[in-house]
């Protein structure tokens, strides 16, 4: 199989290109080094699968069964408007509170092997207190609605994670231009939750072969929160979800 390249990582990369880096080189979000540095771990974006579901990304990765890249419109119209997004954030938000926003890299902790988050950006207030910053820029008002329950596992695991104790969820409906704003605070309970799933999907990762990877997806299907993500990234994420299956089973 070819390189597993999100739809958002291939649009940063694609966006990057030509751009030169200006200042101290740390690994930025949508490199080949920051999308290197992800393979192996468990990232916020998927700690919202369930344990098997989990177990399946990591075994395909590590026998290489991992789908080529699939455009998404949806993706990519979101990372276009990230931007925007942020800028909205700052000034119906952040300005307010005197939050400075920072560019966010990915980041790991010895503490918790194979787990890695890239949050949109860091936030510093005036005493240099760290909180983050997750954005979306969603299609419909059900996603908006939803929003808060489809993406709390990744705000917390940003959390963990990084050692923070609050994340700004702030996120965007593009047919109307409606904002929501949250500001999340860490929940120790939850956190570790996540945690144990995501180390027993480590252990269970490791004892799966290209059969055992087979066998297990015939048993899944993506939990109701990962369909809700996958609804929100566009039809790409789903039919790049189906390619990881054909090709597993190929093999």
């Amino acid at each position: 199989g070819g390189e597993d390249v999100s739809d958002r990582d291939e649009y940063v990369r694609e966006q990057m290109e030509d751009k030169p880096f200006v200042g101290p080189m740390p690994i930025r979000q949508g490199s080949d080094a920051w999308l290197e540095q992800r393979k192996g771990n468990i990232t916020a974006s998927v700690i919202g699968q369930s344990t098997e579901e989990l177990a399946i990304g990591l075994a395909n990765e590590r026998l290489g069964n991992t789908s080529e890249f699939i455009s998404s419109g949806h993706v990519k119209e979101g990372n276009l408007y990230e931007d925007a997004v942020a800028r909205s954030f700052d000034s119906e938000i952040g300005n307010d509170l005197g939050l400075e926003r920072k560019e966010a890299f990915f980041e790991t902790n010895k503490d918790l092997p194979g787990f890695g988050i890239s949050p949109d950006a860091n936030l510093y207030d005036k005493d240099g207190n760290r909180s983050l910053l997750e954005l979306k820029y969603l299609s419909s008002d059900a996603s908006m609605k939803k929003s808060m329950n489809t993406y709390k596992d990744q705000l917390q695991l940003q959390m963990a994670v990084t050692g923070v104790s609050s994340a700004h969820f702030y996120r965007m409906n593009k047919r109307t231009g409606e904002t929501l704003h949250d500001l999340v605070q860490a929940d120790p309970e939850q956190q570790a939750a996540l945690i144990k799933k995501g180390r027993d999907a480590q252990e269970l990762a490791a004892t799966l072969d290209a059969e055992g990877v087979d066998d297990l997806m015939k048993q899944k299907r993506p939990s109701r929160k990962q369909r809700q993500i996958n609804n929100d990234a566009g039809p790409a994420t789903v039919m790049q979800t189906e390619a990881k299956a054909k090709y597993a089973k190929a093999t």
